[in-house]
């Protein structure tokens, strides 16, 4: 059998991982097992606290996934806010994307909301460290560019990492955008898209917005370590992003 996405042609035979995380993602989901049906072998999705009760409401059951769905789904980022309930999910994301072989489809379904949805630090950080140096930028004047472009460098999963957990797995994902001109970098803090950004510019815009001090140390610390560690190179070619939905 095959999958057609936007162009490209994959060959499936029981060998398609799922991991979706956003708010509209359990629609896509369902889609997602419709059509593949048990060539999706397991998944992981990170939906908004109280998505699970919404969808029982009988007025939405094209969102509902099915009840042998093979995805496992966890709640987190109540008020939009990451918590640890959704560093959880992230974490089960993460390893799922691992455990991918050369074999395996990585379909990656995400939506606004995406980046509450996907904390994980990068150790030896903790996610009150994110969460305090996200919010003091914020406080500060920091735009959804210079936030988005801290947490990606602060992260396991995003500015192009799960991605590459995932190789060398064939990834296809597949984006609902919230953003404007859909950039993919930015939609979610861009965890299937490379990231042209450096350690660098993180420590240009805390010192351009005057917080230096006001961050955890350990956070400016990392970032320091990092701009000094050789740059990893890696490779994109597995990767299909595709954007399915946006406002425009």
């Amino acid at each position: 059998s095959q999958l057609h996405v936007a162009g490209r042609s994959y060959n499936i035979h029981h060998n398609v991982k799922v991991v979706a995380f956003g708010k509209a993602v359990c629609g896509m989901i369902k889609a997602a097992e419709d059509i593949l049906r048990d060539h999706v072998t397991c998944g992981v999705a990170s939906i908004p606290t109280g998505m699970t009760k919404h969808l029982m409401d009988e007025t939405t059951p094209l969102a509902s996934p099915p009840l042998n769905s093979r995805v496992v789904f966890y709640e987190g980022a109540k008020n939009n806010l990451p918590d640890e309930m959704a560093q959880h999910a992230a974490m089960e994301i993460y390893n799922l994307a691992l455990s991918c072989s050369e074999k395996d489809i990585l379909l990656v379904l995400m939506s606004g909301g995406g980046s509450a949805l996907l904390p994980l630090p990068a150790p030896p950080l903790c996610l009150d460290d994110k969460r305090r140096a996200v919010s003091i930028l914020a406080k500060a004047g920091a735009s959804i560019k210079q936030l988005n472009t801290v947490r990606k460098h602060l992260s396991l999963v995003k500015g192009g990492h799960l991605a590459q957990a995932a190789y060398p797995a064939q990834v296809i994902s597949l984006i609902l955008s919230d953003v404007v001109g859909n950039p993919l970098d930015i939609i979610s803090s861009g965890p299937t898209c490379p990231d042209q950004s450096t350690p660098q510019d993180c420590l240009d815009i805390i010192s351009s917005l005057k917080v230096c001090e006001d961050l955890p140390g350990s956070v400016t610390q990392y970032l320091q370590l990092k701009r000094h560690r050789a740059s990893e190179e890696h490779t994109f070619g597995h990767i299909h992003n595709v954007i399915v939905g946006s406002n425009q």
